[in-house]
């Protein structure tokens, strides 16, 4: 399983932009812990609940589970030991990080193997807890 920081269609992550960027597990061919959520069941579901009277896009809804999307998050902005081991508990073992879609620390080099890097994208592998 792979972990992205890439939940947006174009540009960096923010409230309110189109989750539909799935080119990392497409490309990949690897399932994510989060990617995007544009399409889910549960988007679909909460755009229905905001409508009201005003349209609300399916697409722009903010992503089901926001405890999941923070420690995804926090792996690329805040990493830790404590956080990568429990991304390695839940089945993840790399991290795809692009530089265009939100800020990525450098930290995470210390804690996480880099196996690629090309145009502002660097590709980790998560190392189990010792």
């Amino acid at each position: 399983m792979i972990a992205t920081n890439v939940h947006c269609s174009s540009g960096p992550t923010r409230p309110g932009c189109d989750s539909r960027a799935f080119w990392v597990t497409g490309l990949g061919e690897r399932q994510a812990y989060v990617e995007s959520w544009g399409y889910t069941d549960q988007a679909q579901a909460a755009a229905k609940r905001l409508t009201g009277t005003r349209h609300v896009n399916y697409t722009r809804v903010p992503f089901f589970d926001p405890a999941r999307l923070r420690l995804n998050d926090a792996a690329f902005t805040a990493p830790t030991a404590d956080i990568l081991a429990r991304l390695y508990a839940a089945g993840v073992r790399v991290l795809f990080a692009d530089a265009t879609a939100g800020p990525v620390s450098p930290a995470l080099a210390s804690l996480a193997q880099p196996v690629f890097r090309d145009a502002g994208v660097t590709i980790y592998l998560l190392r189990p807890a010792p």
